[in-house]
């Protein structure tokens, strides 16, 4: 169980160096295409399939086990989201991802609303962006593996557990075989004190003697009030008594060492025949390290791996509350799209690493202009969005967007180098510019191209003759 739990632990840790053992089909009707996505993917060590066509596709995942898919949208005979929508059916644990052009938009939109799709690249892509995305896509996926393989781990072991207190009953002798080699704290009580405890229980618990331990109050070996805030000696007195009425009863719980530690614990009650008294025994596991796996794997589910910031899912989850707030109380707020001007030369001159220094430094000085209300994630590989959850005036969201604009425009010390770069901010303000998420989203992403098209090192507040230019939609979009 220990070294399962450290595994996961250290997934996280190991993502930067590790090479991910992965199969990924890249699906497109024209061949060149394919061959600069194996060339761009092959360093990273993943197994790499192609096929031109859907069709041909499907007969890939007949015959091969596909972690991760990124098919083109325009393709004959049979469009990218058709594709993956066969795909979903068919092996929905693979993830899937769409090449696709602004022209092609509202069927992409489509295919994200219908959940055929985990995301899209936009064509031409951007190869830290495209890179990132399916490494992180296939980093989550290996989570979601060891997650389950922990909870098939944990539930054999529950099995075992219960089969344990089923053998206790079977001889004293046997009994006393397994009460003392668990690994498990093993205790015999009455709903007022100890009859008993195994030296797993003293090793636990931080106690010397077993006479020591039966001497002990139930109430040493817990803090005064849970996490939750009940009371502790109340709520054991209301567990043993629900073991006596039911046989058994299993629960969570916070312990407390002799030395004043806390520690999270499963505990299981159940009835036994001890001297032909029914008592109680109790068995507790220590599930501090699979708390910490859990909690990690939930971090790392709802923010960026390198900045920290919160991801597009938990962003869009506070836009989504903000609006209902703002409309509730008739207020506005800003959201603000930033995409940092010229930063794949960082990239090409530096390396990767100094890049990602970069990026972590950017997102910290984006945090310092923020108030403690306002929220500013990572959605894509140098691309930000930013909400301000409560404004008087359109002013108060440029003064904020100029602000980030300023500190980015600030040398960069990393790593012996010094370097510059700039952003390009676009902002919508609900309600003037949408009343929705998607309106709000898409007019703010309107602004930050308009504002990278006019120079770059831009703030532009969204208008409705961003609309009427032509230069978002249709083209290509600029990304660097």
């Amino acid at each position: 169980m220990g070294a399962q739990i450290d595994m996961i632990r250290n997934v996280a840790a190991s993502q930067a160096t590790s090479v991910i053992d992965a199969t990924v089909l890249f699906v497109d009707d024209d061949p060149n295409i394919l061959a600069s996505l194996k060339r761009l993917f092959r360093p990273f060590g993943y197994r790499i399939l192609t096929a031109e066509g859907g069709a041909q596709g499907l007969k890939i995942f007949e015959r091969e086990s596909v972690d991760l898919v990124i098919s083109n949208m325009l393709m004959p005979e049979m469009n990218g989201a058709q594709f993956l929508e066969k795909v979903r059916a068919k092996w929905p644990g693979t993830v899937r991802m769409l090449l696709s052009g602004y022209t092609e938009i509202n069927a992409t939109i489509e295919a994200i609303n219908k959940g055929q799709i985990y995301r899209y690249i936009c064509k031409p892509w951007e190869e830290n962006d495209i890179t990132l995305a399916v490494k992180h896509a296939l980093q989550q996926k290996m989570l979601e593996r060891e997650k389950q393989r922990l909870e098939a781990l944990t539930h054999r072991q529950n099995e075992e557990l219960k089969e344990l207190n089923a053998n206790l009953h079977a001889s004293e002798k046997k009994f006393r075989a397994i009460f003392e080699s668990s690994a498990d704290a093993i205790m015999l009580l009455t709903d007022k004190n100890f009859l008993d405890c195994n030296h797993s229980a003293l090793a636990m618990f931080g106690v010397v003697t077993k006479q020591e331990f039966i001497a002990s109050h139930l109430a040493v070996f817990s803090p005064p009030f849970q996490p939750d805030g009940r009371d502790s000696l109340l709520t054991t007195h209301e567990n043993i008594m629900a073991a006596y009425d039911q046989g058994q009863k299993r629960f969570e719980w916070v312990h407390r060492r002799r030395n004043g530690e806390d520690f999270a614990a499963e505990v299981l009650l159940s009835t036994f025949d001890y001297g032909g008294k029914k008592v109680l025994q109790a068995t507790v596991r220590d599930i501090t390290e699979r708390k910490a796996a859990e909690e990690r794997m939930i971090y790392m589910a709802q923010f960026d791996a390198l900045t920290d910031l919160p991801n597009r899912a938990l962003f869009t989850g506070r836009l989504q509350q903000a609006l209902a707030t703002a409309k509730r109380d008739k207020k506005h707020l800003a959201l603000m799209f930033l995409d940092l001007d010229k930063f794949k030369p960082i990239n090409d001159i530096f390396g990767h690493a100094v890049g990602d220094l970069l990026l972590k430094e950017a997102a910290k000085r984006m945090q310092g202009c923020m108030r403690e209300s306002d929220i500013v994630a990572r959605i894509g590989g140098d691309e930000f969005i930013a909400l301000l959850p409560n404004i008087e005036q359109e002013q108060d969201a440029t003064m904020v967007a100029e602000k980030i604009r300023h500190v980015l425009s600030q040398p960069f010390e990393l790593a012996g180098h010094s370097m510059h770069i700039s952003s390009s901010i676009g902002i919508a303000v609900y309600p003037e510019h949408g009343k929705g998420e998607k309106t709000l989203m898409k007019n703010a992403d309107i602004a930050m191209y308009h504002a990278k098209k006019s120079g770059r090192n831009n703030v532009m507040l969204y208008h409705l003759g961003m609309l009427d230019t032509g230069q978002h939609s249709g083209g290509d979009r600029v990304i660097s």
